[in-house]
């Protein structure tokens, strides 16, 4: 099975040269039947509202949540204790905070989200996604037209070229070449590329970082564009590779930020809709004009 991005649960994650206690990560729950990386009894409700509503959530579901989450924040509730309905209710205000924060993160929350239902602020995240993927596509700096640009015929050729179905509709097959794409998209190094190698196995700053030399770490501190003196490259391996992972995350947030706003503007003119404006005024107009197509004619990022 495959798991979304912003799929729900927690997960263990370990740090290369770091103590032997497992660390706790959460992702927004969004609508998946369950996430691959948690453990089976993990797994979530058939209901197809489970993830938008804590209260259709199995009780011992819950209970592992919350537990999980007490390792990272503190919670006000007894969670051996605490029955279906209390534990529903932490739940779910934790799970809309960190919607919000994901939604912040692109720039495109406002300060009356928190008031919002929170079916409305999963499809918005799941465009924000949706968004996300085309700026993915456009980071590899190999593909400066996204395929909801292309005409029919030029979709359907690339598609043909990459040996891979024409069966289905115009988002279908977008959909198919972006995956294509960011297939073919450049493998991630410490100069920020976009992320994705090995076909869509997707490679963060730290696994590349981890497998660099101690001379080849104080090589890449030491590149112009970071600005750095010879003084300022620790001498520790750990802190050398901590430094380098920070700097390379922020040169890539601020690239994901740029390609983000370029693929927001080319799905409003793929839509027809104006592309002025600040990035949260231009997020919601393509939000609320896909509200009003039949739904078999909405994007693939919406609900």
């Amino acid at each position: 099975p495959k798991a979304g991005s912003a799929a729900g649960g927690a997960r263990s994650t370990g740090k290369k040269g770091a103590s032997n206690k497992k660390r706790i990560s959460f992702g927004t729950p969004m609508i998946h039947n369950f996430d691959v990386m948690s453990p089976a009894r993990r797994r979530r409700p058939e209901a197809d509202d489970a993830a938008l509503d804590a209260e259709k959530q199995e009780t011992e579901a819950l209970r592992v949540e919350l537990q999980c989450r007490k390792e990272e924040e503190e919670l006000n509730i007894d969670v051996e204790k605490a029955d279906h309905k209390s534990m529903a209710k932490v739940v779910n205000s934790i799970w809309t905070r960190d919607q919000i924060a994901l939604l912040k993160q692109r720039g495109v929350a406002w300060d009356t989200d928190k008031k919002l239902p929170r079916r409305e602020l999963a499809s918005r995240l799941q465009l924000m996604e949706a968004i996300e993927r085309k700026g993915d596509v456009l980071m590899s700096g190999e593909y400066a037209t996204l395929p909801d640009q292309m005409e029919m015929g030029a979709l359907v050729k690339e598609l043909k070229k990459r040996r891979i179905t024409t069966e289905g509709d115009r988002r279908t097959l977008e959909m198919r070449l972006e995956d294509a794409l960011l297939k073919e998209g450049s493998r991630f190094d410490v100069r920020g590329e976009d992320g994705y190698a090995f076909g869509r196995h997707s490679v963060s700053a730290r696994n590349v970082i981890e497998e660099l030399t101690m001379g080849e770490l104080r090589q890449q501190l030491l590149l112009p564009h970071w600005g750095l003196s010879k003084d300022h490259v620790p001498k520790k391996r750990n802190d050398r590779e901590d430094l380098l992972e920070k700097l390379v995350n922020e040169e890539l947030d601020k690239r994901k930020s740029v390609a983000f706003d370029l693929a927001l503007d080319n799905m409003l003119s793929s839509y027809g809709l104006a592309n002025n404006g600040p990035k949260r005024e231009r997020f919601m107009r393509l939000c609320d004009h896909l509200k009003t197509l039949p739904k078999g004619a909405q994007h693939e990022g919406q609900l």
